[in-house]
Parts: C-alpha cells; structure tokens; sequence
C-alpha cells in the first residue's frame, strides 16, 4: 500500500504512515549492528551518569559516542560534517591559548550524551507510532472538518503528535494532506486544491513548530536545560504552554483572516464529523500518563525531571509496540516484541544519525564558544550598544530567528546564545524570561524558516518546494509571531 489514502476492495479511504525518509547506514548490517548498539549503550551510561555513577562514565560514552559518529560518518549529512569542523577549530584554539582543560571535554561529552538519549527515545515512540492505527486514525480525523475547524484541529494535532513522535508528526499529517488533495487537483480544481494544501500544511507545521515552547522531548528544549543546568523543565513549561495557546488562537485567526473569499462554487462543501475528534483522546491519554509518570519517577529516583520524562517516554513506546504484536498469550506477544524491536532498532536508530550529529555537535561547539571568552566579546558589544537586559533579550530572540531564515539552526544559536548569556559578567537574567527568548524564535519561526525540520519534511512529503511551504505560505505569519513574542518578553521583563 502506497503512504498517504488507499483504496481497499470496499472502497473506502485507508490512511498508510509514510516510511521512513533517511538513508540506511552505508556497509553490511552488522555495521549498523554496531552502530545501534554503541548508541544504546550511551543512552545507558547517561542515565546512570545523572543518576549518581563514577566519574569515568562521561569517557565511556563519549567514547561510544565517537564509535557511532566514526560508524556513521559516510552517511552523515553536510551541516554535520561542518560543525565537527568547528568543533575541531575552536578545539584548536583553546589548545593553542593555553585554556584546554578535561572540564571543557566532560561537559561537551554530557551535553552529547543527553541529546543521544533524548533522540533515541524519541525514536521508540516515533516507530510505534508509525504501525498504529489509533494515529492513523487520528490523521483521517482531523481532515474530515470543515475548512476552520479542520486548520485548528491540524495544528493541535501537529502539536500533541509533536510532542510524541517529532518530526514524524509532519511526515504522518503531511502525507495525509497530500493525498487528501492530489486528487482534487488531478481532476481539474487546481486552485481549490491548492488552498485547501496551503491551509492544511500551515496548520501543522505551526502546530509542530509551537512544541519548542515547553515540551520536554522538543530538541530546542532539551538545547537549553542542558545549556543552562540551574533551569528545569517545571520552571519554563507552564509559561511555554501558555505562549503556545496564544499562537495557536493568532493562527487560527490570522487563517480565517487570510482564507479566501472568492471561492463561489468551489468553496469546501464538507459537512464535517466533530464526532471523529474522540480518536484523539488515547493520544492526549498517553501524554498525560508520561508527563504523571515522568514526574512520579523524578520524585523516587532523584533523577533530572527531563532525564526521568524521556525513560517513561522508551518505556511507554516500547509497552505501545508490544501492544500492536499478534499472538494469543502475552508470551508469544512479547517474543515477538523482542523480535520487532532486534530487527527494526538497528535501522531507526542509525536513521537519526543526522540529528543526533547536528545536536550533539552544536551543543558542543557551544561550550567551547563560551570558554573562548565569547561572553566578554558579547558584553562588550551590548555595553556600546547601551542595550538593557530586556533589550539584550529582544535583541538575541530576533538574531535567533534571522539566523533561523539565513540557514542556521536554532539548535546551533541557542545553544551558543544561551551559553553566552548566561554567562555574561555583569548581567543576571530570569531564568523563565530567556527561556522565551530563545524558544520563541523557534515557535514562531519554525514554521517559516527554509532548513527547519517541520518545512523541510513538510516540503518533502508534499511535493512542495520549502521556498513555498515556508515562505509563501508561513512567513507573515512568522513576522507576527515574533512581534508577539518581543511583546511577551518585554511585558513579562
């Protein structure tokens, strides 16, 4: 069966997830093999780092951590291969000033270590979210409303499946959408088919995009808490999800706002089925469970709230997978559990090589930036530009999101912004308020920016050049957001 709608015998409209886009691992699968197993023993020797382990632990999954890299190193995309090389020139520099010490190289090597496990994670969730069809379910749902409803409905399910599966929350919903209007616009109502995509695709990738602002298992997010190990999840989330509620209201209404109103004839007749909506509580459910858990488990254990939330998260995807296995006892159903998980972990593991790489270099580079003396460079430059904290804070927000447009990820400038900042000499920050100034950039312009992840699968699975998803489509909307968002840091301020 084809990704995206499907005809059965009966006729009637199937949804398929989309397969996997990434590359497998170039050599023999024993490679990969390797590969998965190096990645999961890091995962394990960061939680038991967090969890209180001797100090030798940080070497030991630095060093599989390199294994993985040198494995996958072939199949590695070009942004990857670039910020290791800024990671091997800024290591030369410190070298050659003198101010190299292990301390720089341990706290790299955490910072690595913590986004392995959270992308790997991350991942457990995501594949058994691609076989089940309580989702598959959910993405038929949300596009059986009418044309209001449905970009809210879109957008809200481009959010919560965000905070679950990620990326694959583009990749499901916008193959849903590409199907839903490849045939309308086969059979000759190109333009109606257009705006139809136009609307759908906008709403999830904002709905996506707007998950930086205070979900744990978000990439920006886990960029600032291990940036900043004085902030924890609890301090930023409830403001996050507050600013995120805002934007999704503006969306919906800068939408209707925007829709056209010349349709005529060819305006949507759908009746729509509100009533399809209830396939999305097992999903909220789930959520709800990990983020009780999560918190039950930091309380017993002592372990990093973030670090506790990411293990119910593998945990829960594994019960999820275990769930979709035939069998009539639960013994046969766990056989063939560990049977699914030994054949398919070594191809989803290895496919997140390039965020894995992107995050776990650009953290790093982050932390040799800033023992550059990269935080007396910046003061200066804000003392002769007589800025406030607030303005600082406004100024590094918009810097965050021209960077986005221009190409650099936001987890590269966060994780350099916020190191910076919060080690400037003569400026103390609240710790809430730069959270939104370095997540709220990637809120509002996530959506927008040509290399962000939700626009770049969006664009994939679409057709769709990212210069229309993006900019066509998303871009006003961005320029809005983040006038909202220097509004919300400086009324917050």
């Amino acid at each position: 069966m084809a990704s995206g709608f499907a005809q059965t015998k009966t006729g009637k409209a199937v949804f398929d997830l989309p397969k996997a886009h990434h590359q497998m691992t170039p050599g023999s699968p024993s490679l990969r093999i390797i590969s998965s197993i190096s990645i999961m023993i890091v995962c394990v020797l960061s939680v038991w780092q967090q969890a209180g382990g001797p100090d030798w632990l940080w070497k030991a999954a630095g060093s599989f951590l390199a294994l993985y890299f040198a494995l996958e190193w072939r199949a590695l995309p070009r942004v990857c291969h670039v910020m290791a090389l800024a990671v091997a020139i800024a290591t030369g520099a410190l070298i050659f000033r003198g101010e190299f010490t292990w301390q720089i190289v341990e706290k790299a090597a955490l910072r690595a270590g913590f986004f392995t496990l959270l992308m790997t994670c991350l991942s457990y969730m995501a594949e058994a979210a691609r076989s089940s069809p309580t989702v598959k379910r959910c993405g038929v749902a949300a596009l059986e409303q009418k044309p209001t409803l449905r970009f809210a409905v879109l957008a809200l399910a481009g959010h919560f499946m965000g905070i679950l599966i990620t990326t694959g929350a583009s990749a499901l919903l916008g193959t849903a959408i590409h199907a839903a209007t490849v045939e309308e616009r086969d059979h000759g109502n190109r333009r109606l088919a257009q705006i139809k995509r136009s609307r759908m695709v906008s709403a999830v990738s904002r709905g996506v995009a707007a998950v930086a602002l205070w979900s744990p298992t978000a990439a920006m997010g886990g960029v600032l808490l291990t940036t900043l190990p004085e902030l924890k999840w609890r301090d930023f989330a409830a403001q996050g999800a507050m600013v995120a509620g805002c934007l999704f209201v503006m969306a919906v209404f800068f939408d209707w706002m925007t829709r056209p109103r010349d349709l005529g004839a060819n305006a949507s007749t759908i009746a729509g089925n509100p009533r399809a909506l209830i396939h999305f509580l097992p999903l909220f459910g789930l959520i709800v469970v990990i983020f009780i858990s999560g918190v039950s488990l930091n309380y017993l254990t002592g372990l990093r709230q973030i670090t506790a939330l990411l293990i119910c998260v593998f945990v829960y995807g594994v019960i999820w997978i275990g769930l979709q296995q035939a069998g009539p006892t639960l013994i046969q159903k766990f056989i063939r559990t560990v049977r699914h998980l030994a054949e398919r972990s070594p191809e989803f593991l290895t496919a997140q090589r390039g965020e894995v790489g992107l995050l776990a270099l650009a953290s790093a580079f982050g932390v040799l930036l800033s023992s550059l003396h990269a935080p007396e460079v910046i003061e200066t430059a804000v003392n002769f530009l007589g800025l406030s904290e607030t303005g600082t804070l406004i100024t590094s927000a918009w810097i965050v999101g021209i960077m986005t447009h221009i190409g650099i990820s936001t987890v590269i400038s966060i994780s350099i912004l916020a190191e910076v900042l919060w080690n400037l000499p003569t400026m103390e920050f609240e710790k809430t308020i730069l959270a939104l100034a370095m997540l709220g950039p990637a809120a509002a312009c996530g959506a927008s920016a040509l290399f962000s992840v939700p626009v770049r699968v969006m664009s994939m699975v679409v057709d769709e050049p990212a210069t229309v998803v993006g900019m066509k489509w998303n871009l006003p909307y961005a320029v809005f957001a983040m006038i909202y968002i220097t509004l919300a840091i400086y009324m917050i301020s």
